[in-house]
């Protein structure tokens, strides 16, 4: 009881701040409605500045990690030499690596290794050697000869060697042992093997990849035209038996760009559905009473915010990425939620005293109510954008939440009180013409037709407006959400809901693939798809000693051969596959331990220029400065084995007691891994705390808060587990969706509980049946908005926009259960106890009573003669005056 009436008047303090709003936007609404676009458009002058990011690295990896830290480490101390002794385990970074990359399998999903395939595949390589060509600066056309990285003077491709004679002989006498073939993984290679006594008998997918020179910036320069000249030639090449897939190392972030803006038609579409639904929401009422330009007014409001939001972010130089594309479709949800609301409570208003005191008491409730979910959806994007992640920053920075809310005060407040002065003035809502009643019309020989179509009077009644979206689902809600069968129903369903959030959330798993940022009609998606699931995945691991060490010293010898031997035993780590220069020295001739190490060690090294590139000398040539040996994992299916191959060679290199570092190319990626989980729970758990502290202040009653904030951690749980139902898993790109959820969770739970403890009534029930009867509509129709707003992105081709799709849809759906059946419930059973005043019990036993119009000096100037002539009829009735709810 003494909650209730402290939150009475903590409300009517605040309510203050709102009605004066109110009053001041009253006075002039076209003012400040200029003054909001104006705003907005100068705003958006920051495009001027827009800039997109398209680093993949930067954008999925925390920020600096340990892996790009002893990649460009490792790029210091080892030079590039693809021009004469290029390498594939020296690779460092396989997305900034310069190549071709060529998948071929048979159209009928046999053996690829018969003459026919093998003649095309040696044609298309042909093709791709001679025929792929460009022209430089000065104008000479130059081939893949002319580009290609090299060692021992031959280009070099992976794969090509299939091609030669001697393995079409020893594939003929089933010779070729498979995984390893003269010194080759054919693991690599072939996929969808077909293995008899070790022996390779057939495969239907084969993989070659075209190296390229990278040693200087011209190099890299010459090697990316052919690569765009390679792509457009593949594009256009047509097969007759096989299939083929190919990329180059420009066309995953090629793809990723256009992914940035591939998907207007589906905003521009989200727009018009959009624009449909809120005018069909609430198109209850006449001719006059009909509030169809408000839906129109909703929808630029929020358009206006994400114009204004993303010039002001891009004028301060932050930079778009291609998650961001979702937020149009975020923002237009939110806008529209608190669009309904807002109308909701100048519909709950009483009729008869004038607009500027209805639109005070709208503002005193939807005021407070906007202001509360638009702050925990602040918070919760804030919190989001100090993330490790940058893709996470710069979603939750490009978030226009601020300016939605901003617009709702500024342009969508001054729309209402437009169109509620035309109302008054029994004006038409198309046209704004004056006119009449229907009755009067009728009685004036007018057709039905005409009577139909201009006739109205403004609304008496709250459901005189009411659409049947507004009016009959919420009925329904109150006639049977306090009986015995739904409230034991829905207790039910929240423990079978509890249920299955609980088992998904354990499930859920940590999942990110590089084929997620390009659209699924990208010809690069069929490269990368096919990869992940037809070729193993063997990780080539480095330990890079990067001190000078005195190699000659047993003891160190030692170490490094413990360390090699404790990699080799883990179980991600093939057991008899170690390349290890040391121990090809110790056994060649040249191997001399006493004072020409050095000596025997250069010449061993001219011998096997595969490990020259693992050897640093120092500038005098007789110490050495740095070193490295490989090991080679096996296939490596996912991100769980991705961070466990991590976090085991990581652990290995620093209990070795050498001064080395540990890298490959997939833990780059594996970064990710290693510190999603821990960043999204911390994100997550701030953002929370914030949003208790928010709802706190703005709904400083202890057992409400505490049923939002169970509410939102209900919801939060069983979206996170229902991702697990869906086959999404735990990314940077579904943390950010997690983090929008947040605020999402609140928003309708907490306008159903503002709407409890601002309720007058006797009993629990009928507190929730008035609050069911004020939020009810607006939150069914907020919810569809939602998922209407985000309807189009199932259909699109790329997984950001497709998970955003199922993540919004999840908690929509479970935040409208919440709010309109469990919480409903719980409020019946729990909830802070009714205070029932003397006005609620009169008002429970009054007669019916004719409530006559007042009409202030404010609207005797708007009020048109028609009008003139309607309130003077009233006041001729019986004149009956009560206090209207405080609402």
């Amino acid at each position: 009881m003494a909650f209730r009436t402290f939150y009475t008047r903590y409300e009517d303090t605040v309510g203050i701040a709102f009605e004066v709003y109110a009053a001041a936007v009253y006075k002039h609404p076209w003012l400040i409605l200029g003054f909001c676009v104006l705003y907005n458009c100068l705003f958006s002058l920051g495009f001027l500045r827009f800039s997109t990011e398209t680093d993949m690295e930067k954008l999925f990896t925390p920020k600096n990690n340990e892996a790009l830290t002893n990649m460009k480490k490792i790029n210091e101390i080892f030079q590039n030499k693809s021009r004469n002794s290029f390498f594939p385990k020296a690779l460092t970074n396989l997305n900034k690596h310069v190549y071709g990359g060529l998948i071929i399998r048979s159209k009928d999903g046999s053996n690829l290794l018969r003459e026919d395939e093998l003649s095309e595949l040696r044609r298309i390589d042909k093709i791709i050697r001679k025929d792929v060509q460009f022209v430089n600066d000065s104008g000479s056309v130059l081939h893949y000869e002319d580009v290609c990285a090299r060692k021992d003077r031959r280009c070099v491709v992976s794969g090509e060697f299939i091609l030669s004679k001697r393995f079409t002989i020893l594939r003929k006498a089933r010779r070729i042992l498979y995984p390893n073939f003269a010194g080759k993984s054919l693991s690599t290679v072939f996929g969808n093997v077909g293995v008899v006594d070790g022996r390779l008998v057939s495969a239907s997918m084969l993989r070659m990849m075209y190296h390229l020179r990278q040693d200087t910036d011209e190099d890299r320069q010459r090697s990316h035209a052919w690569e765009t000249s390679y792509v457009d030639k593949l594009k256009r090449l047509q097969t007759n038996i096989t299939h083929i897939a190919f990329r180059s190392s420009m066309s995953v972030t090629a793809e990723f760009v256009k992914g940035i803006f591939g998907e207007k038609k589906f905003f521009v579409l989200t727009i018009l559905f959009m624009l449909l639904y809120s005018t069909f929401a609430i198109s209850g009422g006449n001719c006059v009473s009909g509030r169809h330009t408000l839906a129109a007014a909703g929808v630029i409001s929020t358009c206006l915010a994400v114009l204004g939001a993303f010039g002001a972010v891009s004028g301060a130089g932050v930079k778009y990425v291609n998650i961001c594309g979702v937020i149009p479709f975020l923002i237009v949800g939110i806008g529209l939620d608190d669009m309904f609301i807002l109308m909701a409570c100048m519909a709950d208003t009483p009729k008869t005293i004038p607009v500027k005191d209805r639109v005070k008491r709208m503002m005193r409730t939807g005021g407070i109510s906007v202001t509360m979910t638009s702050l925990t959806d602040f918070l919760a994007f804030l919190i989001g954008s100090t993330s490790v992640f940058s893709s996470v920053q710069y979603f939750c920075t490009y978030t226009a939440v601020l300016f939605c809310y901003l617009n709702q005060l500024l342009f969508f407040v001054p729309c209402i009180i437009i169109n509620e002065r035309r109302t008054f003035e029994w004006r038409h809502c198309i046209t704004c013409q004056e006119t009449r009643s229907y009755k009067q019309l009728r009685e004036a020989d007018h057709g039905v037709a005409l009577s139909l179509c201009c006739g109205g009077e403004p609304p008496k009644t709250p459901s005189d407006s009411e659409s049947p979206l507004e009016r009959y689902p919420k009925r329904l809600i109150q006639k049977v959400i306090s009986t015995t069968p739904v409230k034991v129903g829905c207790m039910l369903l929240f423990m079978g809901y509890i249920g299955m959030s609980i088992y998904g959330a354990v499930n859920v798993s940590q999942n990110f693939k590089v084929s997620y940022l390009v659209p699924e009609d990208s010809y690069v998606y069929r490269y990368l798809t096919w990869t992940e699931r037809d070729f193993p995945n063997e990780v080539v691991v480095s330990f890079v000693i990067h001190r000078e060490l005195d190699y000659t010293d047993h003891a160190i010898q030692s170490k490094v051969a413990a360390m090699l031997k404790r990699a080799r035993i883990e179980p991600l780590i093939q057991r008899k596959r170690e390349i290890n220069w040391l121990l090809g020295y110790k056994q060649s001739r040249f191997y001399n331990v006493s004072n020409d190490f050095i000596q025997g060690l250069k010449r061993f090294l001219k011998s096997r220029k595969d490990y020259e590139i693992d050897v640093v000398l120092d500038e005098s040539g007789y110490k050495i400065k740095s070193s490295r040996f490989y090991v080679i994992s096996k296939d490596i299916r996912d991100s769980q084995m991705t961070k466990s191959l991590l976090t085991g060679m990581r652990t290995i290199a620093k209990e070795s007691g050498l001064p080395v570092i540990v890298h490959a190319p997939l833990f780059i990626i594996g970064e990710q891994f290693v510190a999603i989980g821990t960043s999204t729970l911390q994100t997550i758990f701030i953002a929370m705390a914030a949003t208790l502290v928010t709802t706190t202040l703005t709904m400083p009653h202890p057992l409400i808060v505490i049923m939002v904030c169970v509410s939102m951690v209900s919801i939060l749980t069983g979206v996170y587990g229902f991702m697990y139902m869906w086959e999404l898993g735990l990314s940077s790109i579904t943390m950010v969706q997690l983090i929008m959820s947040i605020g999402f969770s609140v928003d309708f739970s907490a306008h159903i509980c503002h709407s409890y403890v601002t309720a007058d009534g006797s009993t629990r029930a009928q507190l929730v049946g008035t609050a069911i009867s004020r939020a009810g509509g607006a939150i069914i129709n907020a919810a569809m908005s939602s998922i209407i707003g985000v309807l189009m992105l199932a259909f699109t081709t790329s997984y950001v926009f497709k998970s955003f799709f199922k993540i919004m849809f999840l908690v929509s759906v479970f935040g409208l259960m919440h709010a309109l059946l469990f919480l409903p419930v719980a409020l019946i059973v729990c909830g802070p106890r009714p205070k029932a005043t003397k006005q609620a019990e009169e008002s429970a036993t009054a007669p019916s009573t004719t409530i006559s119009m007042i009409t202030s000096s404010d609207e005797r100037e708007h009020a048109g003669p028609i009008n003139n002539l309607f309130a003077t009829a009233e006041s001729q009735k019986q004149n009956i005056t009560t206090q209207p709810a405080d609402i």
